[in-house]
C-alpha cells in the first residue's frame, strides 16, 4: 500500500455524478505538419478531437502528442485547445526544438495530469530529429499510477537506407524502454513512416518481449491495401497544397500508438479494445482524398462526417490516431450515519464509491477495497464496487457512552495504482434511546388510565396523551409501531399513533364502541422504536384502560336516556354487595332501599 494520506469525510447525504469529458482517457497522436494548414480546418480538428463520440462516449483529449511542431507552434495550439476545447486546463509538456523539421510537442490536461519534468529525455533517432520521452502521474490515483510517454518522427520515404534510419531510431527508444521499471505504463507514439509489417523498425517492435514488450492495438499483420484502407493515416489529399501539405491518397499507415503489455487487460492504465481509430477515416477513401463524395466516420452523420473530412483535408497531411484508455479504479469512503443510539457497538453502514470520472462501465476497472476501523470504528471487510456505482457495509462503532465519538477508517486495496486509499477520519454522535411514558414529569412507562364515555350508538374517539420522557438533542425522537395486544369489545381498531415525537406530546387514538354500557378493561401494548439510525432499539408501553360506558343521565341504567320502570328492574337485579355499580347511586358498597329511594324520586 503507498503511504497513507489524511483526507476529510463528510456525512452522506446524497450521493450524485456528473458526466464529466474526462470519463476516459483519450490518446491523441497527430503530425500537424507545423501548421501549414488551413486554420480554421484545424480548429475544427481540434474541436472533433474532443467531440468524437464514435466509441460511444466523447472526451477531451487527455494527451495530444504532436509531431512537426516548430518553435510557438504549441502555444498556438494551445491557445486554439482554450478556444475550440474549453474547461480542461492545456498544458505544454517540456519542449525542446532543435530540429529543423519540428519538433515533438506535447499538451496534455494539466487538470488530469501532472508532469515528472525530471524524467524528459531527448532522444536523437535520426534524420535530423529528436524523439522525447515524458512521464506523467495520474492525479485521480494520487500519484499511484503512472506512464511513460514518447513521441517520435522517423526518417521518412522508402529505401534501404532509409528503413535503416528508421529501424536505428526504433532502436534507439526501444534501448530507453529498457531501461524503465519493469510492468512500467508505456505509450509510444508518432509518424514512424513504416511502409510494411515487413519492415525492420517494425518487426523490432513486433519481436519486443518481457515485461515492457510493445504492443500494436490492430495488431502486427499486414496493413497494406484496400482490405485494410480502415487502418490508414496518411493522406488525406490526392495531391499536394502549395503550402507544402502532401497528397497521395489515402493508402498509408504511418502513425501509431503503440503501447506495453501492462496496459493490455492488467488494472491500472488499460487500452480500451476496439477504440483505436484514424480519426474521420470510415475506411471507404482507399487511395482517394479523405472528402472524396460523402464520407461516413459518423454513422448516420453525413454532413457532419463531410465537415470533419473536408476539415482533415486542408489541416494536414495526417490524420491523427486516437485511442480511448480505461482510467485505473479510484474510491473513497464515506459514512451514511451522524447519531448512532446508545448500545453494544451497533452496526452502522459506510458507502464505498467507485470515484473514476467514467461514463461507461469500460471507462475503469472495478475497484476491490479493504476497510479496516481504528479508534471509536472497528473490525474489517473487504469487497468489490463496480464501476459507476457504490457499495454499502457495515462496521461496529463506539456507542458505549453519550456524547460525541470519532474513529478512523483506512480505504485499501490489493490493486497496485488504485487512487483514494487512505485515512478517512470519522464523526458521529452517540445518543440516548427514546422513552415512551404517559408523564412529562415522571417517567412512567405504562400504567391505569380510567375514563368514562357516555353510551352513544356511534363509535367515539378515545385519545390517550404519551410523552418522550426527558427529550432533548442527546436522546432519540419516539415511533409508535404495533399495537401487540388483543383487540377486543369495545376497542374497535387503532386509528393514529405518535410518529418523531420529540418534545411536547402526541396522543394514541382509538376507536371504541359506546353503544353496550358497562365497566371495561382494555389492556393495550404497544411497541416503540427509537429513529432508524444505527442501535436502534425496540421498547413497550403498556396501558390498563378503564372504560365506564354509561348514560349521562342518573338513574339510566339502560342508556335509553330515560328513567324508567326498566331501570327499576336492573336496580332490583343488582340488590345487594356491588361496589361500583352503576346501581350503587349512593356509592356505599351496597345496592339497597337507600339506593331505591333515589330512583324513586328519579322516576
Amino acid at each position: 500500500m503507498p503511504p497513507v494520506a489524511l483526507r476529510q469525510s463528510v456525512v452522506l447525504l446524497i450521493l450524485s455524478f456528473t458526466a464529466m469529458a474526462d470519463a476516459q482517457f483519450r490518446v491523441v497522436t497527430w503530425n500537424c505538419a507545423a501548421l501549414r494548414g488551413e486554420l480554421s480546418a484545424i480548429r475544427t480538428i481540434l474541436s472533433e478531437l474532443a467531440e468524437d463520440d464514435t466509441p460511444g462516449w466523447s472526451a477531451a483529449p487527455a494527451i495530444l502528442i504532436l509531431q512537426e511542431v516548430n518553435e510557438g507552434d504549441q502555444t498556438t495550439i494551445r491557445s486554439l485547445l482554450n478556444a475550440e476545447v474549453p474547461g480542461p486546463t492545456w498544458r505544454i509538456a517540456t519542449y525542446t526544438n532543435s530540429d529543423s523539421g519540428g519538433a515533438q510537442a506535447c499538451i496534455y490536461r494539466g487538470d488530469l495530469l501532472t508532469e515528472m519534468v525530471g524524467d524528459h529525455r531527448d532522444l536523437f533517432t535520426g534524420a535530423g530529429r529528436d524523439s522525447d520521452r515524458w512521464r506523467f502521474t495520474l492525479d485521480a490515483s494520487d500519484g499511484a499510477t503512472d506512464f511513460w510517454l514518447y513521441s517520435c518522427h522517423l526518417k521518412a520515404s522508402q529505401g534501404s537506407s532509409n528503413e535503416d534510419l528508421r529501424e536505428s531510431g526504433t532502436q534507439t527508444i526501444l534501448n530507453d524502454i529498457a531501461n524503465l521499471p519493469d510492468n512500467a505504463n508505456i505509450i509510444w507514439g508518432g509518424d514512424f513512416n513504416f511502409y510494411s509489417n515487413s519492415e525492420s523498425g517494425y518487426e523490432l517492435i513486433e519481436n519486443t518481449s518481457g515485461n515492457n514488450a510493445i504492443i500494436d492495438p490492430l495488431g502486427n499483420g499486414s496493413w497494406s491495401g484496400s482490405g485494410n484502407a480502415i487502418r490508414h493515416t496518411q493522406s488525406p489529399r490526392s495531391s499536394s497544397s502549395d503550402d507544402g501539405l502532401v497528397g497521395g491518397g489515402m493508402d498509408d499507415r504511418f502513425d501509431f500508438i503503440f503501447s506495453s503489455t501492462s496496459t493490455q487487460g492488467g488494472t491500472g492504465l488499460n487500452l480500451i479494445p476496439g477504440s483505436y481509430r484514424s480519426l474521420g477515416n470510415d475506411g471507404s477513401h482507399y487511395n482517394n482524398a479523405i472528402n472524396s463524395g460523402n464520407n461516413f466516420y459518423y454513422p448516420g452523420e453525413i454532413s457532419r462526417s463531410n465537415q470533419l473530412a473536408d476539415a482533415l483535408h486542408d489541416g494536414a497531411d495526417h490524420v491523427p490516431v486516437v485511442v480511448e484508455f480505461s482510467l485505473p479504479a479510484s474510491g473513497e469512503i464515506l459514512a451514511s450515519f451522524d447519531r448512532v443510539v446508545l448500545g453494544n457497538n451497533p452496526q452502522a453502514p459506510f458507502v464505498i464509491t467507485h470515484t473514476t470520472p467514467a461514463q461507461v462501465p469500460a471507462g475503469s476497472m472495478p475497484l476491490e477495497w479493504t476497510i479496516d476501523g481504528n479508534g471509536g470504528v472497528n473490525g474489517a471487510r473487504s469487497g468489490t464496487t463496480p464501476v459507476l456505482d457504490s457499495s454499502q457495509t457495515t462496521l461496529p462503532v463506539d456507542a458505549s457512552s453519550v456524547g460525541p465519538k470519532t474513529g478512523t477508517i483506512v480505504l485499501g486495496s490489493p490493486v497496485v495504482g488504485t487512487g483514494g486509499l487512505g485515512v478517512y477520519p470519522m464523526s458521529w454522535t452517540c445518543i440516548r434511546p427514546a422513552q415512551p411514558s404517559l408523564s412529562p414529569d415522571v417517567f412512567i412507562p405504562g400504567g391505569v388510565v380510567s375514563a368514562s364515555i357516555d353510551i352513544g350508538s356511534e363509535p367515539v374517539l378515545f385519545e390517550l396523551e404519551v410523552w418522550n420522557f426527558g427529550f432533548d438533542s442527546l436522546q432519540s425522537r419516539l415511533f409508535f409501531d404495533d399495537l401487540i395486544s388483543p383487540i377486543d369489545f369495545p376497542l374497535i381498531s387503532v386509528i393514529d399513533t405518535p410518529a418523531n415525537l420529540g418534545s411536547g406530546s402526541e396522543s394514541i387514538k382509538v376507536l371504541i364502541d359506546a353503544s353496550v354500557p358497562g365497566e371495561y378493561e382494555l389492556p393495550l401494548v404497544f411497541t416503540t422504536l427509537d429513529e432508524d439510525i444505527p442501535g436502534q432499539s425496540q421498547d413497550l408501553l403498556g396501558v390498563n384502560l378503564q372504560l365506564s360506558i354509561g348514560s349521562p343521565v342518573i338513574g339510566d341504567f339502560n342508556g335509553d336516556g330515560v328513567v324508567n320502570f326498566n331501570d327499576l328492574l336492573i336496580l332490583l337485579a343488582a340488590w345487594g354487595p356491588c361496589t361500583g355499580c352503576p346501581e350503587d347511586l349512593n356509592s356505599n358498597g351496597d345496592v339497597d332501599f337507600s339506593d331505591l329511594l333515589v330512583l324513586l324520586t328519579l322516576l
